[in-house]
């Protein structure tokens, strides 16, 4: 009896011995090795449910050539909650396809390990968790503490997910009570008919969603996840072609923005920054005094400036040293309008159009402002980034590369990153040794990482455009033999820092991608999302190699 136990107890161990290693091949030996493989068996998984015909809408595969790396693409871009997508969503997958992207929206901005150690705690009515688990969800969506980590977690998942909520029920009845027009129609422009774009007083060109409550209802809990989770991708595109919130651009839905700015903002602000501010009022309550992090106030400020800089840039190129600028020359690059008085109206057969409203310089200056914002991490778009001077692309590119906050929905280089840089620029500018925020000092590894971070950034991103740009002789399938996209290098690095910023704007470079360049924005676009950092770190080998002995100094010559 006694061999028979220990013979059931050595198979038990050696059963459990082979899971442990199954465990460890599958989902790596590192925490970084765990957020890596964990992601990456999430977007396979999605990538499969939205190739298969059940997503799809019938007749659209063939229509749109759809394959395999086109399904991956989404999937990744949806998972890392950038909004890139070669195909249109609304007129491409059905109801089960787009309640798969929904949920790799969600859960990618959320975080997906976050969510499942919240579903598992919940489960299991216990409070206490491993440190290894504290580890991980300290380095996806937490801040430094560990023991605030789950509180941390917890807090900023309910209220991400309650707030997302209240404003998809806030959208939904803007788009079915309040009327916004079709921006892409046909009409007759010196007697030939083509398709004009940019139309406001058309009034038989109404979205679906208008008094339609249900699709309404639907649109709007999209879009707001959407927006929450920085994602950039919505359901009205099959109607406004690649202009994405295009119908909300002038006069009353200037409302509409600003419900989807708030969105974007708190999404990309960082967790832990929302938690900060929650533990001020609750102690403040309790008559308890509390203060900020370093993250909390580096975060918010550097989020501030560089919008703020980002947006007073773009105004300037835009109304006051454009000769050919999409607010102040709506002419641009067609042929097909005449302008009357102004490019505030334009000459159809049908009658005048009014592309910007009735208000069109305040107009104008929401719609730089709310495309300021989206740069950041969201990617929704209010007008044609094609037709953007170089200079306004130019720094919406340094914005998608700078990003958003860490431990936020957003991607990028990270906005604490470059604060750090600019402080270690000005710190050796002057002669200082050590670099300070708000009387606090910032570790020398810090800085080096930060500097490490922004290096493998850029040389990523510019690797990216070399092999990208040897693309360009690739021919758009919707255009005749022999016509090519024009392919510049500004909308190429454009669309890689959109990707890797985890934006989602486009200059129409995507929908002319063959399979290596998707495969590289998709690549871009999952660095984005996991971090430079940690993407590179789930690489190293667990045992660091430590060395016995060192060398001697000897400096060299520096620029």
């Amino acid at each position: 009896m006694n061999w028979e136990e220990n013979n059931n107890q050595n198979t038990k161990k050696k059963i459990k011995n082979v899971l442990s290693y199954v465990v460890k091949f599958i989902f790596g030996k590192n925490i970084y090795q765990n957020f890596l493989r964990v992601y990456l068996l999430l977007v396979v998984a999605g990538s499969l449910l939205l190739y298969f015909d059940i997503s799809h809408l019938p007749n659209t595969k063939v229509k749109y050539n759809y394959t395999y790396w086109t399904a991956l693409f989404v999937a990744c871009s949806a998972f890392s909650n950038t909004g890139l997508s070669p195909i249109e969503i609304y007129s491409f997958y059905n109801i089960l396809g787009q309640s798969v992207i929904l949920f790799l929206i969600w859960s990618g901005g959320i975080g997906i390990i976050s969510v499942f150690f919240l579903l598992w705690n919940w489960l299991r009515k216990e409070g206490e968790f491993k440190y290894k688990e504290l580890l991980l969800l300290k380095e996806e969506r937490g801040e430094e503490n560990l023991l605030n980590a789950f509180r941390l977690i917890k807090f900023s998942t309910i209220f991400i997910t309650l707030t997302q909520l209240f404003f998809a029920i806030l959208i939904s009845f803007w788009i079915c009570f309040f009327p916004s027009y079709n921006q892409i129609s046909i009409g007759v422009i010196n007697g030939v008919e083509k398709n004009y774009m940019i139309s406001w007083d058309d009034k038989s060109n109404l979205l679906d969603t208008y008094h339609n409550f249900p699709l309404a209802l639907w649109h709007g809990l999209f879009c707001s996840c959407s927006a929450m989770n920085n994602a950039g991708f919505e359901l009205f595109s099959s109607i406004n072609s690649n202009y994405s919130l295009s119908s909300f651009r002038n006069d009353w839905n200037v409302i509409f923005q600003l419900l989807i700015s708030i969105e974007i903002i708190i999404g990309g602000i960082g967790f832990p920054l929302i938690f900060d501010v929650y533990e001020k009022y609750r102690l403040k309550k309790k008559n308890m005094t509390y203060k900020f992090t370093l993250f909390t106030k580096v975060c918010l400020i550097s989020y501030i400036v560089v919008f703020v800089i980002s947006t007073g840039t773009a105004l300037s190129f835009e109304f006051f040293y454009a000769d050919k600028s999409y607010f102040t020359n709506f002419n641009n690059t067609y042929d097909e309008w005449t302008i009357i008085n102004s490019p505030n109206e334009i000459m159809l057969d049908s009658g005048i159009v009014r592309p910007w409203g009735s208000n069109p310089e305040f107009n104008k200056v929401c719609c730089i402002i709310f495309n300021s914002i989206n740069t950041r991490s969201a990617g929704f778009s209010t007008i044609n980034q094609g037709l953007l001077t170089e200079g306004s692309r130019i720094i919406f590119t340094l914005s998608m590369f700078i990003g958003t906050s860490p431990s936020s929905t957003g991607g990028g280089i990270r906005t604490t990153t470059l604060a750090i840089l600019i402080c270690y620029f000005v710190a050796t500018l002057f002669g200082k040794k050590n670099i300070n925020l708000f009387k606090r000092r910032i570790p020398e590894e810090t800085v080096m990482r930060s500097l490490f971070v922004f290096i493998a950034g850029f040389f990523l991103m510019l690797i990216s455009a070399v092999i990208i740009f040897h693309t360009r002789n690739i021919h758009d399938k919707s255009m005749s033999v022999g016509e090519s996209f024009n392919w510049h290098l500004t909308p190429i690095i454009y669309e890689i820092c959109s990707a890797f910023g985890t934006v989602g704007l486009s200059t129409g470079v995507v929908g002319k991608c063959d399979e290596l360049a998707l495969f590289i924005l998709t690549i871009l676009m999952f660095i984005g999302q996991l971090g430079v950092s940690s993407t590179l770190l789930a690489w190293r080998k667990n045992k660091v190699s430590v060395d016995t002995y060192s060398y001697g100094y000897e400096d060299i010559k520096i620029g």
